[in-house]
């Protein structure tokens, strides 16, 4: 004899869980697939990772990487325009052969030509304490300075 159970719905009690919604899901890595010399690779990835390893054809599983997205700081030139000043954003050569591999970094290239310079965490908070002493003084003299904008002229 069978006994029913009133607080589950009858058509939802023998439904399987969805699998994103188990706490186990969670706390398991991102898969993605990428191509090395033509055969398929799933890597961990982060969760930050923004690339689409999907549409690489790598040569190397050294090559495999992760980009976060990208932090953009551009200038107003004379003239009109904008010029890239800054580009940052979090990397990580997981398969990498030297001693920092699998650890992220920032990437900061300064003037957006796709050069980096890679600052692990002490580094990359060092910078970005420099960067908002950088903005305070820039700020202090942005107060200083005449409040007419330039279409009055």
């Amino acid at each position: 004899m069978s006994v029913a159970r009133h607080d589950i719905p009858a058509d939802s009690a023998d439904a399987p869980i969805p699998y994103s919604l188990t706490p186990a899901a969670e706390a398991l890595p991102r898969l993605a697939a990428t191509s090395v010399r033509g055969v398929p690779v799933h890597v961990p990835c982060p969760d930050w990772c923004v690339t689409d390893h999907a549409a690489e054809d790598l040569s190397f599983l050294e090559d495999v990487h992760h980009y976060g997205p990208r932090v953009q700081m551009s200038v107003p030139l004379y003239g009109g325009g904008t010029e890239t000043v800054m580009v940052a954003h979090l990397a990580l050569w997981p398969f990498a052969h030297d001693e920092d591999k699998g650890r992220a970094y920032l990437a900061i290239d300064p003037d957006g030509s796709g050069e980096v310079n890679s600052l692990y965490r002490d580094a990359a908070l060092a910078f970005a304490d420099q960067l908002a002493a950088h903005a305070a003084d820039i700020r202090r003299l942005a107060l200083q300075a005449d409040p007419a904008s330039c279409a009055t002229r």
